[in-house]
């Protein structure tokens, strides 16, 4: 067959404006798009994984991807996976671990940006699927034609349009038997579902093409809109240094809902129900999904990573003044949470500090009524209780971290200094009091000094 007169760009493509690593399989889609960006100067590296799935065909499969690479001195790369045919979620997994794999290569060459052949037909079968599992407008245009690090310059292609220029240009590809067999949802989308849509709608397969086009406009609109409208609702909070603030003035707009989706996106992708449900709840109400949470506050809902709010403390520490000489954990000052303190302690018989004080709440100086005292640094217990310097009678932890309105997030892994000799008294609750069994009195002799430096 002759080969059709004219550039790459006879075909509807998008080349990429900078080098790219390509990921290449070895079948048509792939192919052409290893062919298109080294006409055009564009490819920069290769990658191809090989899960063993199919046996000798996956090691033919990487053999041909790595000659056509060698005879043209692209640079290429091959991992092999061994992956099993029951392994639960197979191919999310498969993908995971051939985009970290096709990164790793890509950052060794210094290229940024990677190239996949998903074309338009794939892009119509995300539609259907997407659509079929109730995702937001987001999830029907998922397969972008570029992202941070990632171009999908065949998008606007079709698969018969990629053939076609594939064969007229004799390029050698080779055939996944894999694609031909229903196992998996999208296989069923494309050799049951669309077949049988076609056959209803002549007309279907370029209709869900122009449909696709013009949710990606809508998208894009959209988004703009969004960003216009929901600026100022999420903020980083000044309480938390990897937490955001949603301010509560969010659920008086007409269109709080898909504004709050669009805000929580990429903070754990929160449905409309969930957010309603925190709505009329109380201080302290929270809802967790996908690594992320969402604490009920006065005034806003912090919105924090699962992994970085504070944590309790693994196991409680023995305190002996004469010995200690440092202590770690995190305290409310300043309508703030200090993420990493350091407190170094010092024990002697000057009471004042430099300044002339007897300290303050989140620096004490605390009397030590007898040698040989011990105490406890560990995360505050329902029942634990003080004698506040100041006020009268003993007051519960719990209502003191409320009263002083640390937030709810971080008020259940708030360390505390306890006394070893009396069940749940706490004599310094950081940042905030301490207890009047503790203060300095003009009978004292023996202080403990303690200096916060903060990490």
């Amino acid at each position: 067959m002759a080969k059709p007169k004219g550039t790459p760009n006879a075909l509807p493509w998008n080349p990429p404006a900078e080098p790219v690593v390509a990921l290449v399989s070895g079948g048509l889609d792939s192919t052409v798009l290893a062919n298109l960006l080294a006409e055009v100067g564009r490819l920069a590296g290769m990658y191809h994984a090989n899960y063993g799935l199919r046996g000798a065909d996956s090691d033919a499969d990487e053999a041909l991807v790595h000659q056509w690479a060698t005879e043209r001195s692209i640079p290429f790369r091959a991992d092999r996976f061994a992956l099993k045919p029951d392994v639960p979620d197979l191919q999310a997994t498969a993908r995971h671990q051939r985009y970290s794999g096709a990164l790793d290569f890509a950052a060794s060459l210094g290229v940024k940006t990677l190239a996949t052949a998903h074309h338009a037909n794939d892009a119509a079968e995300t539609l259907l699927i997407n659509a079929a599992r109730g995702t937001g407008l987001a999830g029907l245009v998922s397969l972008a034609e570029a992202r941070e690090g990632l171009v999908r310059p065949l998008l606007n292609c079709t698969k018969t349009e990629l053939e076609a220029w594939a064969r007229a240009q004799g390029w050698v590809w080779r055939e996944d038997a894999s694609n031909a067999v229903p196992k998996y949802v999208r296989n069923r989308i494309r050799l049951e579902v669309l077949p049988a849509l076609e056959r209803a709608l002549p007309q279907a397969a370029g209709g869900l093409q122009k449909t696709v086009a013009l949710l990606r406009q809508t998208q894009r609109f959209l988004n703009e809109s969004l960003e216009r409208e929901s600026g100022g609702y999420l903020v980083p909070s000044n309480w938390w240094p990897v937490a955001w603030d949603l301010d509560l003035s969010l659920w008086e707009h007409p269109h709080a809902d898909l504004l709050a989706y669009h805000l929580l996106d990429a903070c754990g992708g929160w449905e409309a129900e969930h957010l309603q449900a925190l709505r009329t709840a109380q201080v302290g109400a929270h809802l967790v999904r996908n690594h992320w949470e969402i604490w009920v506050e006065r005034d806003r809902w912090i919105v924090v990573p699962s992994a970085d709010k504070p944590q309790p403390m693994a196991a409680p520490q023995p305190v002996f003044p004469q010995e200690t000489k440092s202590l770690e954990g995190f305290m409310w000052s300043d309508h703030r949470v200090l993420r990493n303190v350091q407190w170094s302690l010092e024990t002697t018989d000057v009471a004042r500090t430099a300044d002339g004080s007897l300290g303050t709440a989140s620096e004490p100086v605390l009397a030590l009524p007898q040698e040989g005292a011990a105490y406890v640094w560990r995360t505050w217990n329902e029942g634990d209780w003080m004698t506040p310097l100041g006020l009268s009678g003993r007051k519960n932890v719990s209502d003191l971290l409320t009263d002083a309105k640390v937030p709810s997030f971080s008020r259940k892994s708030y360390p505390v200094l306890a006394s070893q000799a009396s069940d749940n008294e706490v004599v310094w609750i950081p940042g905030i009091r301490q207890s009047q069994s503790v203060a300095v009195q003009e009978t004292s002799r023996t202080f403990w000094k303690f200096r916060a430096h903060y990490l």
